[in-house]
This record gives C-alpha cells, structure tokens and sequence, in this order.
C-alpha cells in the first residue's frame, strides 16, 4: 500500500505554548487504513490531527498528501482529498443542519457557483446515514451537542474525501448514536475504501473497530500496531498512569481495558519508603503512583524549577533540592544519603546524566552499598553525556552490585509489590 498521509519527524508548537507540543513524530497512514490515535489529555493527539489536515503548519519536519507538502497545497485541493471533523466547529451565522452539510460540497464549486441537485442529493445521503436528516431545517445553534455531532460528521461525509480525520467524534452522542457512528465509519473504509484516522478516548471501541491503533504519549508517538499489539497493561498503565486489567472481549474478540480500583493509599502489603533519583519530568509520573499506593516517598537532588522539583514540592513530599542549572554540591550529597539511609528502596527514573548530576547516579551506587533495593528503571544508552563515559561506568557497577534493571515504571511498581523473594536480579 503506499502512503496517503505522511508526517516526517514533525515538531509543532502553539505561540503561547512553553514548548513543542509534538516532539518529532514519524507516522505513515496508508490508503485504506481505518487508525485509532489514543492517549492521555496532553499528549498531542489533537496537535497530530491539525497537523496532518493542512492547519497547523510545524516548525520543524513534513507533511505528505499523496506524496506531495501539504503545506504548499491549496486549501481547496486539501478539502478535495481530506474531511476534516473537529472539536471546535463554529459558527457566526445560525445556517440550518442542511446548509452546514451542503457546505461539504464547495471545494467542488467554482466560484460564485451555486450547489446543483447532486450536491444536494449528497448532503441528504449524508443527514441520512448519521441519523440527522430530521434536523435538516433545524438551526445550527438551536441543537444539542450530540446532534450538531451528527451534522458534523455528515458534513465531512458529504465532502466526499478519500480521507477522514475526526477528533472525538463519538464524544458527545450517546452509546446507540456512538455504535452507528463506528458501524458507519467501518463501512465507509470497507465498502468505500476510505482511509479513516480517529482520535478517541474510549480505547474499547478503538480496540474494536480500528484496524491499527497509535498511542501518543508526551508529544511523541510511544507505540503503533495492531489492538492485540498496543492494548497492553505494561504500555497503557505508564501511559495513563492507572491500574487496569486487560482481557479479550467474549464477543468480539478484541482486546479491552477495565480499570481497577484497588489501588488506594493505605492497600495492605504495599507501605514502605521509597527514594526516587529523577530530573527533568522523568520521575512526576513514579512519585504519583507511588503515593497512591501508599508509599512514603522521598527525592533528590534535585534542581529548583526542574519539572520534577516542581512536582515533588507540589505533591509534598520531602526533597533534597539544588539551585537552579548548579552541579550538585557536597551539602546536598550529605542530605540526599540521610535519605536513602532512611529508605527501604532507592528507584533511578529515566534520566539523563551529565557532569552536574552524575553524582545522583554515585548516590543510587551508595545506596546499594548501605544494602538498600535499588531498581533501575530503562538502559543508559543515550543518557549518559558525560564526557568519558563515567555515568554508564557507574550504572553497569550499578548492576553488577544486584540493582535490578526494568523498562517501564509499570514494572518496577511490580517489584515493589512482589518483594524480595519473588523476583530474580538482573
């Protein structure tokens, strides 16, 4: 199959936006794909959506349509190939359900053109198929969320694209509304062979009626496969920061999600104190879970105004703290043991090391002399920027002292709940 869409290693930003909102996303969508993107509120889905649809120019990395720069596209040929549903349609004028769907029809009319019967014949077609002909005369402004959905959707289907886009489109409609929406786009892609990219919080009709599906996490694309591939318990739980269980569907046979609710402060079998070495935004996530299962946690060094910092601080927990963009002094060093001497396990996130806080890395190595549990969460390759290599000198000693090396928090949050006994060293 060849490509329909394209995005090469894009970066995108809003003017008052503190950074980049995607972070060098690559993604091919191919003619006929039926694509779910998921992910938690933040993670650039709606970015992603803006920038493949021609409206959100990025400031770094491509777009391809058909092979070609959308971004050198004119707006009606963009409008030819891709329907566009989003979640701030508006309107300044109250047009009727059947005037905001026949406006589908105008990249195909020349200027000053008037709709002819086919078009019109088009824009009923489409009322039809989404449930909405009824509100053909109605007034944009005079209907319900779920209804003005339905025009929406029936509008871009009135386009008559090869290509959909939509942003929540089952966001507003109640659960009978939402199964014929799916039911429709499934069509449209096998009947039609429309190629149909679907932004969605629900992950179980995701799962159901997407034939692949991207997660989005953080501005970056963190996984994308096939439903059985993405909808995994190690993946989704780090992602969205939650306890859930993954089973298959009796019916459809399609993987599904159920969160769990047994993770509150105070669960028996999982207190206990817990230092976390972190920096950078890289150990927010951990110390949140840690606390909502009831550790007592404990962090440092770490720089003021670092994004981890920030958290901590915010979260109320105790800190070893350095001034901002300073190498970690002696002082610090001295606290930071007081508080892994009182801590049962040492966890290093996934941080970057460099000159100025390698010696975090030298202070989980302490740990581990004093006897402590240290769990590493990640590899060192392409974080250690020191200069001769020192931090992944340190951090194979590290392993070789028994830390215990795992890849998402998910598993090290597994470690702790297992104990001792339960697991192997790596």
């Amino acid at each position: 199959m060849s490509a329909v869409l394209e995005a090469i290693e894009i970066w995108c930003k809003y003017p008052r936006s503190p950074g980049p909102v995607l972070k060098g996303v690559s993604l091919r969508i191919e003619e006929g794909e039926f694509v779910g993107i998921v992910g938690p509120n933040g993670s650039g889905k709606t970015t992603l959506l803006r920038a493949l649809s021609g409206t959100l120019k990025p400031f770094k990395g491509s777009v391809l349509l058909d092979g070609r720069d959308i971004y050198k596209m004119s707006p009606k040929e963009i409008a030819r190939r891709i329907g566009v549903v989003s979640q701030d349609s508006y309107f300044s004028f109250p047009f009727t359900a059947f005037e905001v769907v026949l406006m589908g029809r105008s990249p195909y009319l020349k200027r000053f053109e008037w709709e002819k019967e086919r078009d019109k014949e088009m824009a009923r077609k489409a009322l039809a198929l989404t449930d909405a002909l009824h509100l053909a005369s109605r007034r944009i402004d005079e209907l319900s969320g779920g209804e003005r959905q339905r025009v929406m959707i029936a509008r871009a289907i009135a386009q008559e694209t090869k290509v959909l886009l939509l942003d929540e489109p089952g966001s507003s409609l109640d659960i009978n509304h939402q199964v014929e929406l799916y039911e429709l786009l499934l069509l449209l892609n096998e009947a039609e062979g429309k190629t149909v990219v679907m932004i969605s919080h629900d992950i179980n009709m995701a799962s159901r009626y997407c034939k692949r599906i991207i997660v989005m996490d953080e501005g970056r694309v963190r996984i994308s496969g096939a439903p059985d591939e993405v909808i995994r318990e190690e993946v989704l739980e780090e992602v969205y920061d939650v306890d859930l269980f993954v089973h298959q569907n009796p019916v459809t046979g399609t993987p599904e999600i159920t969160v769990l609710s047994g993770s509150a402060p105070g669960k028996a079998g999982l207190k206990g104190k817990v230092h976390v070495i972190c920096g950078g935004g890289s150990g927010e996530p951990l110390i949140r879970r840690l606390l909502v299962e009831g550790y007592e946690v404990t962090a440092g060094v770490l720089n003021r105004g670092d994004t981890d910092h920030t958290a901590a601080v915010s979260l109320g927990i105790e800190v070893v703290e350095e001034l901002p963009f300073s190498p970690i002094s002696s002082k610090s060093i001295s606290s930071c043991k007081e508080l892994i001497r009182r801590a049962d396990v040492v966890i290093v996130s996934r941080l970057p090391f460099g000159w100025g806080n390698v010696a975090n890395l030298e202070l989980a190595r302490e740990a581990k002399r004093l006897g402590k549990d240290v769990i590493v969460i990640g590899g060192i390759e392409g974080r250690d920027y020191t200069s001769d290599g020192s931090a992944a000198a340190i951090y194979s000693e590290l392993l070789e002292m028994g830390a215990r090396k795992v890849d998402t928090i998910h598993e090290a949050l597994e470690l702790l709940r297992k104990g001792e006994g339960d697991v192997e060293e790596a």
